[in-house]
């Protein structure tokens, strides 16, 4: 199994990392440190990688997670891969744009043990 995981924010990345591998240790973690590294790999990447879940961050620079969402949606290849926006706040502007767009926003956890807890729910190794 392989997930993508875009986020400019490296502490966040690392929990992420380290609350997957703590769930399976098999699942590769793919990195992406903003919104365009995610489209980079997801849409110029000369070997087809094959994407299990991606999780976006909402707030990024160059790039942010609606337009890499928008993006990946209309992508044929990419269209029914599991999309899950993570934002800090949640507002009912960024879930009604994200639900129509496709994919399920979830709140950033701040616990450790919540964030496996909420990946656990989703990813079914």
């Amino acid at each position: 199994m392989t997930i993508l995981n875009v986020d400019d924010d490296t502490e966040d990345q690392e929990f992420f990392t380290e609350a997957i591998g703590l769930i399976d240790p098999l699942i590769t973690c793919i990195k992406a440190n903003d919104g365009l590294e995610g489209y980079e790999l997801l849409f110029n990447n000369e070997k087809d990688l094959s994407i299990d879940y991606i999780f976006l961050d909402i707030n990024m620079p160059k790039m942010n997670g609606i337009e890499l969402l928008s993006l990946i949606k209309k992508n044929d290849r990419l269209k029914n891969t599991p999309v899950y926006v993570l934002s800090t706040s949640c507002s009912q502007r960024e879930k009604a744009e994200v639900d129509l767009l496709g994919a399920i926003l979830l709140e950033k956890q701040t616990r450790f043990e919540m964030t496996i807890k909420m990946l656990s729910s989703i990813i079914k190794p």
